[in-house]
């Protein structure tokens, strides 16, 4: 723990270990002062980890948005189909699917005769 290294493991340790003696380490007075060390450790370095994920997550939102609104600056949109080449009534996709299978369907009979 002292070292810093993977101190999510390190305090799971310590809890587990903490709550499998407890009765041991409550009737024990030498057992105090090894406790108070592990606390003032543990919170240090939970501390420090927290803020660590949390510049993290705020780095991580940062460089997000700038993505999006690069993304939004930049951004061309689609070429839509003339409405004139789709049959009447509809101008959406569904259209467009109708016409290509009789397309197919005209393609499909020019081949066979």
């Amino acid at each position: 723990l002292r070292l810093g290294v993977d101190v999510e493991l390190s305090v799971r340790c310590a809890i587990f270990l903490v709550r499998l003696h407890s009765l041991q380490l409550a009737a024990s007075g030498q057992s105090r002062n090894l406790l108070l060390e592990l606390r003032d450790e543990t919170r240090k370095r939970v501390t420090e980890t927290r803020d660590l994920y949390g510049r993290n997550l705020a780095a991580m939102r940062l460089i997000t948005q700038s993505m999006d609104s690069d993304r939004s600056a930049f951004h061309v949109p689609e070429v839509m189909a003339p409405t004139s080449d789709l049959p009447s009534g509809s101008g959406g996709s569904a259209a467009r699917k109708r016409q290509k299978k009789s397309t197919k369907s005209k393609r499909r009979k020019t081949k066979g005769a």
